[in-house]
């Protein structure tokens, strides 16, 4: 490498470095100062960008009577310099510099050094690509929702305006993570199937978080930043600021949020708790690469989502209070497990199955349920249809219906869902090993006499899945699984939602 590119190259990257730096000493200052510049987004994209004044061209403009440092000018003077032989007085600089065999040893180290730094800057950069070309192809496996489907159909119409001008893809994945955006040019909505199981406002107000990302453009900000952290690795200022506009994005994004919103602050706040629970199993590489919902970040979010719109002379005590509030609930739900997604309890189910089995032969009113359903034993048939009344039962209704199939044959999910009761305990020791699975909306199905038990109380299963086995535990004449679903409170006929050989 010629020796005056190696001193250009070298002197831009200290005059970077300390530029960035004594940038990042300004704005933290500031923050110090006044805590509001800390939730400007706008603050750190400037901030960002000004950090690359000294690899600007300033040699081109020569009105600018600016004099940044003779060496950016000279780097952009290169390749004249090279065909006319230098000229100006670094000339004799550089002789100087060539003729020391210290200096040389010393310009030997300088390169070493450098390249140093642009194999690893190259090495993280291809990183960076390979993860994203991961990213992509982990998107193409996540099954596409139609805005129309029944299961988002708690959108508002603003939002489906919105969804549907943009081209935004809805996809669903079965990831424990929490709803997030991605694309630069074609935005796509990603949603866990946990998500499905908040309330209807939290949904709401989560998606119009991610919508208001894709308004204002903050994924191209964030991917630009990530690259440039990739790139400059060795410059602290920069991963500084990217931290700091990521935060700042996320809590201007809620502020708008609330905005819209603004009757809603305890939901949305219950809504950033819920992410928490979303977000603590593991998920894959690729796609937690770009999911910043730390619980940091998350505690914050949640004290400054109620203090919209309140004076500024809040009591200390008061933020105190937030924040111990926020962490104590936190630590509670992990330590207990909670499940937040709003599924049915024991008690509760246990109380609408007796109450729905009194009236079994009274509920003749039929039930529309969402989605489709399968079959939870493929091979079976049906022996014993609905609401027959049999000898071996005290000639009581059936309350299901019963599929004869071989021992061991597997029984799936025949809907999404989550786990309620797995076990052979909690029921009657009639009911054999026993998996009732809450489907939302007050939709569940039980799976009865079986031989073996594949999920766990809590898992959330999807439609298809494997629970286990087919078996003859409980009081059963053979082999068989015995199927029942309630909606609405009362019974429903199986053979009416699902069709069986």
């Amino acid at each position: 490498m010629n020796q005056q590119m190696l001193i250009t190259l070298t002197e831009l990257l200290v005059h970077f470095l300390l530029w960035s730096s004594a940038l990042a000493l300004i704005t933290y200052v500031s923050i110090r100062v006044n805590n509001n510049f800390h939730h400007w987004s706008a603050l750190w994209k400037t901030t960002l960008l000004l950090c690359f004044l000294p690899f600007f061209p300033w040699s081109y403009f020569e009105w600018i009577s600016f004099d940044w440092s003779y060496s950016n000018r000279a780097l952009f003077d290169l390749p004249k310099e090279w065909i006319n032989g230098l000229t100006d007085v670094r000339a004799e600089k550089l002789d100087n510099f060539s003729t020391s065999g210290s200096e040389n040893s010393s310009s030997q180290s300088l390169l070493i050094l450098l390249l140093l730094v642009v194999t690893i800057s190259t090495t993280r950069i291809i990183s960076y690509l390979v993860k994203l070309k991961k990213f992509k192809r982990t998107l193409a496996l996540f099954n596409r929702e139609s805005i129309n489907s029944p299961s988002l159909m708690f959108l508002t119409e603003e939002q489906r305006a919105f969804i549907d001008k943009r081209g935004v893809k809805v996809l669903l994945t079965h990831d424990k993570t929490s709803p997030y955006v991605t694309g630069l040019i074609n935005p796509k909505l990603v949603l866990p199937e946990s998500f499905f199981s908040l309330s209807a406002p939290q949904k709401i107000l989560l998606i119009e978080h991610e919508l208001t990302h894709i308004k204002h453009h903050d994924v191209a900000w964030l991917n630009m930043s990530q690259g440039l952290r990739c790139l400059l690795w060795f410059a602290p200022a920069i991963h500084f600021f990217h931290r700091q506009l990521e935060i700042s994005i996320e809590i201007e994004c809620d502020s708008r949020v609330l905005g819209v919103y603004p009757s809603m602050k305890r939901e949305y706040a219950g809504a950033l708790l819920n992410t928490i629970k979303l977000t603590q199993q593991k998920v894959q590489p690729q796609t937690a690469f770009f999911i910043s919902q730390q619980f940091r970040m998350l505690k914050s979010r949640i004290i400054l989502t109620q203090q919209q719109n309140k004076p500024q002379g809040i009591n200390l005590m008061h933020k105190i209070t937030l924040g111990l509030s926020a962490i104590l609930l936190s630590t509670v739900s992990w330590a207990l497990n909670a499940n937040i997604e709003n599924i049915m309890n024991v008690e509760e189910f246990l109380s609408i199955h007796k109450k729905a089995t009194r009236h079994i032969d009274h509920n003749n009113k039929e039930v529309e349920l969402n989605g489709t359903w399968i079959s939870p034993v493929a091979t079976a048939k049906v022996s014993s249809a609905f609401k027959i009344k049999r000898k071996s039962s005290n000639s009581k209704s059936h309350l299901g219906i019963d599929l004869v199939a071989k021992k061991g044959e597997q029984v799936v999910a025949s809907s999404q869902g989550t786990v309620i009761i797995a076990d052979d305990s909690t029921l009657h020791k009639n009911y054999g090993k026993v998996v009732v699975i809450d489907h939302g909306e007050a939709t569940l199905s039980m799976y009865l006499h079986m031989d073996s038990i594949a999920v766990n109380k809590g898992d959330r299963v999807k439609q298809g899945q494997s629970i286990g086995k087919v078996g003859e535990t409980g009081q059963a004449t053979g082999p068989h699984l015995h199927f029942e679903i309630l909606a609405a409170g009362r019974h429903v006929d199986p053979a009416s939602i699902v069709k069986f050989e």
